[in-house]
């Protein structure tokens, strides 16, 4: 999420607040103008919580570090006794390559131990997580593909191509 980009210092703790910062404890002279935020969200309790941010700048975070975030938080989740089950976020190009990387790695953890992999999810500390995009995101980029594009589809061997005017005719 975009922040204006300001600084500030914080008296009770002594220091400038403002720079990229991603929770690794090395924070970097660029002033921040992104914000990741994590939050979690119970299923069987009905709870919405965040527990963690980080400061980033110049176009957002390097999916590397949300990675490195992503793992780590759900190593803490698990030592305070939660049960991580899945992972949400929107279709951003980093936001997809995280999920991926992390199945990746899962994907090689069974093939050295000589089991199968079915795919899917991509464990951490024993459990599996299951990646899912936003569902309000993949309705919005299904409505912009139908605006800008023309879909093509078959239907009993039968070529056909829809547009968004279909839709509106309807």
């Amino acid at each position: 999420m975009a922040i204006r980009a300001e600084l500030h210092f914080n008296e009770r703790k002594g220091y400038i607040e403002g720079f990229r910062d991603m929770g690794n404890g090395k924070r970097v002279d660029d002033i921040a103008d992104h914000v990741l935020v994590f939050i979690i969200r119970g299923i069987k309790k009905k709870f919405k919580q965040p527990i963690c941010y980080a400061f980033s700048c110049k176009g957002g975070a390097k999916w590397s570090e949300i990675k490195y975030l992503v793992s780590r938080i759900i190593e803490m989740l698990i030592d305070i006794g939660l049960k991580p089950i899945a992972t949400i976020c929107d279709q951003a190009t980093t936001n997809v390559k995280v999920p991926n990387s992390l199945i990746c790695d899962s994907k090689t953890n069974y093939l050295k131990k000589g089991l199968e992999f079915q795919g899917g999810f991509f464990e951490n500390n024993g459990y599996k997580i299951y990646p899912i995009f936003d569902p309000p995101h993949l309705i919005k980029g299904v409505r912009n593909n139908f605006l800008n594009k023309k879909i093509s589809f078959e239907i009993n061997g039968k070529k056909m191509v829809a547009n968004w005017e279909h839709s509106e005719a309807i």
